[in-house]
């Protein structure tokens, strides 16, 4: 078979509100080409360039993606720092999640906030659903103030949206099996909003830790420094990723429920059902 009916037979091109996407179908669902032992060294590279470019969806742009990019130099650790000290969890949350209005269990969620302080303070306020004692305290004539006719807001408040800062009714909007299941579009829904606790976007904090397995808990953005409130958890090991996306946490326990929720994804992202993070919080270590 020759290279270029390899290309054609493993790549297609879609049409997706008037521009152009590359998707790579799944191994699963078409026949591996035989290759004799010449070949097998370039279709793996070849492999990995395929994709580096499947799965971009243009109506969204928060996604993680298979996009090749420059790797970032700093996601290197230094000589002075161990993986189990930069994966040290300082905070636990959870959601609980429903598929098509029933609930189908809980996950719960490891941060790293010795590693990447500010991001994890972003994702645990959106988990968060009622004030801390001593906030409520300070920020009581506040609190009366603003929100006594809003929606049932977070411990942030409402943001510049005017929407609660809480991950609480939102949904897992795109959802790839054997990739990821992304959520936290609270403003929209839909993949094109969301907003952090420190205004509508902020900085990648770095890339030390990475997407090394299913589980990996990481920020979606729509470039460098577009850190909002978007986040997706792995299904599986998805490395590419790498210095692009910021990893703040990881999965304790409920990756069954992950998987449940994957199953409801299509390759173009699109649920098959509505799948809603009916509450979520922070625990106790």
């Amino acid at each position: 078979m020759t290279r270029r009916s390899q290309l054609s037979t493993t790549t297609r091109t879609l049409t997706l509100t008037g521009l152009t996407r590359v998707s790579n179908f799944n191994n699963h669902n078409l026949e591996t080409p035989k290759l004799n032992s010449s070949d097998k060294e370039r279709h793996a590279h070849h492999d990995q360039i395929d994709l580096s470019l499947s799965f971009m969806d243009y109506t969204s742009l928060w996604n993680p993606s298979f996009h090749s990019a420059k790797k970032v130099v700093d996601s290197n650790l230094t000589k002075d720092e161990k993986l189990e000290d930069l994966e040290m969890v300082t905070h636990k949350v959870y959601f609980d999640v429903e598929v098509g209005g029933k609930h189908i269990g809980r996950i719960v969620m490891g941060l790293f906030g010795k590693t990447v302080p500010k991001t994890v303070e972003n994702f645990r306020a959106l988990c968060t659903g009622r004030q801390k004692p001593w906030k409520l305290i300070c920020e009581l004539i506040l609190f009366y103030v603003l929100m006594l006719n809003s929606p049932v807001a977070g411990e942030k408040g409402t943001g510049k949206s005017e929407k609660p800062l809480y991950y609480k009714g939102s949904s897992f909007h795109r959802i790839i099996p054997n990739f990821m299941i992304q959520g936290g579009d609270f403003t929209r829904g839909d993949g094109r909003g969301g907003e952090s606790i420190y205004g509508e976007k902020f900085a990648d904090e770095n890339f030390k830790l990475k997407h090394t397995k299913p589980g990996v808990l990481s920020m979606a953005n729509s470039g460098s420094d577009t850190n909002g409130s978007q986040f997706f958890i792995t299904t599986v090991i998805t490395n590419w990723l790498d210095g692009r996306h910021v990893v703040f946490g990881k999965v304790l326990s409920g990756m069954d429920v992950a998987h449940k929720i994957e199953g409801e994804g299509r390759e173009s992202g699109e649920p098959k059902s509505i799948v809603i993070i009916s509450d979520s919080g922070e625990m106790p270590l």
